[in-house]
């Protein structure tokens, strides 16, 4: 785990930097991206898997909204998208609260759902990258931005792998 006031941190970012700055500008974003995942990485590798399935959710949904002229499959890509990422920060900021709740209401009838307790924590930065995200998605939808140029900068899939 990379801290935010280690010397591992410093040396980080030292890196990261130098290498942004001496590279052509057409590899700057993806060292950055590199970067950012390696960084995010580090405190919980198995959180990468999260937020590259939603980001790459967000970013094709994006890209399809742009392309497509039928208004009714550019809203239902809209919907997608919104509904995967809150149905993501739901499920880690609220499972437990609910889940205590049912248990709670199920008490008196001699029921439990203890089993069903998974420890659940919510991955850093996640409510932020979730409503980064929605927000990218509905000024897309609006066509006041372009998705790759003005949306989802450090994760744009397409210029790290096309």
């Amino acid at each position: 785990m990379i801290l935010f006031n280690s010397w591992q941190y410093i040396a980080f970012l030292f890196v990261v930097t130098s290498l942004y700055w001496i590279s052509p500008k057409n590899t700057q974003n993806r060292i950055l991206l590199v970067a950012s995942l390696f960084f995010y990485g580090s405190w919980n590798w198995r959180f990468l898997f999260l937020i590259l399935s939603s980001t790459s959710i967000d970013f094709f949904s994006a890209k399809a909204i742009t392309r497509s002229k039928d208004p009714k499959y550019r809203k239902a890509l809209l919907i997608l998208s919104i509904s995967v990422n809150l149905v993501i920060l739901g499920f880690f900021k609220y499972f437990g609260f609910f889940l205590g709740s049912l248990n709670a209401l199920l008490s008196p009838l001699h029921v439990s759902v203890d089993s069903l307790h998974l420890s659940i924590i919510l991955p850093i930065g996640m409510s932020f990258h979730t409503f980064q995200a929605i927000s990218c998605v509905v000024d897309v939808y609006r066509g006041e931005i372009e998705p790759e140029k003005e949306c989802l900068p450090i994760m744009n899939l397409q210029t790290m792998f096309g």
